[in-house]
């Protein structure tokens, strides 16, 4: 993604920066009421579109450390 190449913000968290930008206008603008369920709006389609493009993360990992004393 072209974003990337730039930054390391994917295509869902840059639009989430520049839609939080608007909703600090819109707070106070409308009010603080309907920019909050706005925000909330804006943080689900940000997660949506990472989702879309890169996938569900399914990788998990575990570290085991032992310490043996002799």
């Amino acid at each position: 993604m072209k974003t990337q190449k730039y930054s390391n913000l994917g295509l869902g968290q840059l639009f989430l920066v520049v839609d939080g930008f608007v909703m600090l206008i819109a707070a106070t603008v409308f009010g603080l009421k309907l920019a909050l369920c706005g925000m909330i709006a804006v943080i689900v389609m940000g997660r949506v579109i990472d989702y879309a493009q890169e996938g569900l993360s399914v990788e998990k990992a575990a570290f085991i450390i032992v310490f043996r004393c002799s």
